[in-house]
């Protein structure tokens, strides 16, 4: 992407350097300085700059508009199974909650109502759990 931002923002200034001389120097600092005037105490080196071609800048253009599209896409639907996802186990929480406090609330002391209990509070525990 960025290297797409950069031919964007240089495809304009091609035609131009290309007429136009240009000189690089380095300062002190090591800090690289552009300019249209020469330095007298610099040797000149000639540096050939290819154009870029304009129907592949609009192709790769495209081609990362589509990737985009389809990043959205992909990320929308990974978004939506995870909201169903976390709704399907809200749904089981609460219907294992129900069962449970309904069974609590019979007030049935036998064995086997207290093993229904039991087994009835594991699934709500294991439902409600993240």
């Amino acid at each position: 992407m960025a290297s797409l931002l950069a031919l964007t923002l240089v495809t304009p200034w091609v035609g131009i350097l290309a007429a136009a001389e240009v000189y690089k120097t380095v300062d002190a600092e090591g800090h690289v300085v552009y300019t249209d005037h020469a330095d007298p105490n610099t040797p000149k080196t000639a540096v050939h700059v290819n154009t870029p071609n304009a129907k592949q800048a609009a192709k790769l253009q495209a081609a990362q508009k589509a990737m985009d599209r389809q990043r959205k896409k992909q990320q929308a639907q990974e978004a939506a199974t995870m909201a169903r996802l976390d709704h399907d186990a809200k749904v089981q929480c609460d219907d294992a909650q129900k069962n449970f406090y309904a069974m609590k609330a019979a007030g049935t002391t036998d064995a086997m109502a207290a093993m229904k209990r039991e087994a009835a509070r594991q699934r709500m525990v294991l439902a409600c759990t993240d």
